[in-house]
């Protein structure tokens, strides 16, 4: 595999209006967060605002562009991005993603995954993308790459939603 010498990341700017903040607002104030599993609470807390969560959080979030840039992008590397959510993160790569053999965004809450997994499959990724529903605390967990195989390993922002860590 070459260095990163040659990457190319630009930054990404979702699109956001009044009426999407106010909803994503709105959603956050007004959740009802209720489950059983961390799974569960997740999901009731974003399932309403899982469509806008890029829009949204890319203004509060500042650490996204830096953390991609600064990392490690190997050609023909295999780059896991946990708690990956709606995959926001691999917009930075833009056209340049195909560097990567492999990616892998896994993240627990399934309508984050649901938007995960649109926008892998409407910007052509999916030949090399794998979108996965799953806990990352769980080693085994199916879909991830076979242990010692992978290059890139990234959180951003998920740490924060991982009980006792």
């Amino acid at each position: 595999m070459s260095s990163n010498d040659d990457k190319v990341v630009t930054d990404y700017h979702p699109p956001a209006t009044w009426s999407s903040d106010y909803k994503v607002l709105k959603s956050m104030i007004f959740a009802d967060v209720h489950g059983n599993t961390q799974q569960e609470r997740l999901e009731s807390f974003y399932v309403s605002q899982a469509d806008l969560y890029d829009s949204y959080r890319h203004r509060m979030l500042h650490g996204r562009f830096p953390m991609i840039n600064a990392m490690p992008a190997p050609r023909g590397g295999i780059w896991v991005d946990m708690g990956g959510g709606t995959g926001s993160n691999l917009e930075y790569f833009g056209n340049d993603l195909n560097r990567w053999s492999k990616v892998v965004v896994l993240d627990l809450c399934p309508s984050l995954v649901d938007v995960a997994t649109k926008r892998v499959n409407s910007k052509g990724w999916s030949n090399f993308v794998d979108v996965v529903l799953g806990d990352a605390c769980d080693f085994e967990c199916p879909g991830l790459p076979a242990t010692g195989t992978v290059d890139v390993v990234s959180f951003s922002y998920a740490l924060t939603m991982i009980p006792d860590w």
